[in-house]
């Protein structure tokens, strides 16, 4: 059988990502010389649906092929040249990356800055004064503008690490600007970025899948996209034991060899 394909994404593989290959939106085809049960059946099915070829029909197919392209797209922007990994193998890895993980939001790492920062309103950088300035990126702002930076510890079974949460994803996860949040803690008189409200407590111990960008230099992990969307983290979730299975059997292959080569030679020879 010969299989030709046409219009399609090749990514060569790197010591921590895979050889790839993904479709061209509706570009791609795929030719095979063989007539496949399979395909027959499956061209099959349209038949009976008894499609109209008139324009209202093909303008239904279309809508539903969107949107059916739109959900399978978002799964495939979360994952694009990104490794699923698990935490443990993330605490492991010697280079910079970007991964896809899951896990449990435990509790919140308190650091210098405390939940937020003061910002430009149109860039998002972090402002070096508490006063009106003008920004690096030529915006002046006469109010600085609070923004989101979460630090948690995030788990997955017996591991754990530190990943960093930003103002996009914090505004959906707890329903509220950092702005408003702000705003109320000063209502109840109380200013302090590092005092945690209560509302910053709707992201813990909820699983959830993360999409972050691993640096080895600062040791961290920040969080680019996160989804609560419970079938792809099912199918995470599968992906990674995959993963770990195919770590073990490696270990233990890798093992068998060394006391053929090594401790019985002899075996080899014969």
């Amino acid at each position: 059988m010969i299989m030709i394909l046409t219009q399609a994404r090749v990514k060569e593989g790197t010591t921590i990502y895979a050889t790839s290959i993904s479709n061209s939106w509706h570009g791609s085809k795929v030719l095979i010389n063989e007539v496949m049960p399979e395909i027959v059946e499956f061209k099959a099915r349209f038949t009976s649906l008894q499609i109209n070829d008139d324009v209202s029909g093909e303008s239904q197919q279309l809508t539903q092929m969107t949107q059916g392209s739109s959900l399978m797209s978002e799964q495939e922007k979360f994952l694009y040249k990104a490794a699923v990994k698990s935490i443990s193998e993330i605490n492991a890895l010697k280079e910079d990356a970007t991964i896809v993980t899951i896990g449990i939001i435990g509790n919140f790492v308190v650091g210098k800055s405390g939940w937020y920062y003061l910002s430009c309103s149109n860039c998002f950088k972090k402002s070096e004064s508490n006063i009106a300035y003008r920004c690096s990126c030529g915006t002046y702002n006469e109010n600085l503008i609070p923004r989101y930076k979460l630090e948690a510890k995030v788990y997955h079974g017996k591991d754990s690490a530190n990943f960093i949460f930003w103002d996009r994803d914090c505004t959906c996860l707890i329903g509220k600007s950092a702005l408003k949040l702000r705003d109320l803690m000063i209502e109840c008189g109380e200013d302090d970025p590092k005092i945690f409200p209560e509302p910053l407590d709707d992201t813990l111990a909820r699983t959830l899948a993360y999409r972050a960008k691993y640096q080895v230099a600062y040791n961290s992990i920040s969080v680019s996209k996160v989804s609560d969307d419970a079938e792809f983290i099912k199918v995470l979730k599968e992906q990674m034991c995959c993963n770990e299975v195919i770590r073990y059997l490696t270990i233990h292959e890798m093992n068998d060899y060394f006391l053929l080569t090594c401790v019985f030679p002899a075996c080899i020879s014969n």
